[in-house]
């Protein structure tokens, strides 16, 4: 083993050969519970990986997924900023004096963002 910082360490030799077959019987007992496996893949290598992946999966635990992160999108985040901005100038340009006196480009910007809103969330329900 390693003892300098900043080395790599290495897995001491009696621990790897006490662990390997622990971790051997794991990933085997994930391949036996696949139930798709790839027809084309006469090696069975997509296949061990894939068993491989799902075993890492189960010893790293659940992970935690944050709300805001799993339902709240880029798109949706900047889109709600400038929803926010453009109807607060939309609401300006309609205090100015009434409907009869409000400039209609404020008006108009706020009805082109509001198009262009529910296009990219359409959008985005689409490609997922």
């Amino acid at each position: 083993m390693n003892s300098k910082p900043g080395a790599a360490a290495e897995i001491p030799e009696n621990l790897w050969m006490e662990i390997s077959p622990r971790i051997k019987a794991g990933i085997a007992a994930e391949f036996d519970k696949l139930q798709d496996k790839d027809p084309l893949d006469k090696s069975g290598r997509v296949d061990w990986m894939r068993a491989f992946l799902t075993y890492l999966r189960i010893i790293e635990g659940p992970q935690k997924k944050r709300w805001w992160g799993e339902h709240v999108t880029e798109l949706m985040a900047v889109s709600a900023a400038m929803a926010l901005a453009f109807g607060m100038l939309g609401a300006w340009g309609l205090s100015s004096g009434g409907p009869k006196e409000a400039t209609s480009g404020f008006l108009d910007i706020a009805k082109l963002f509001a198009g262009a809103l529910v296009g990219a969330a359409g959008a985005t329900v689409a490609k997922r």
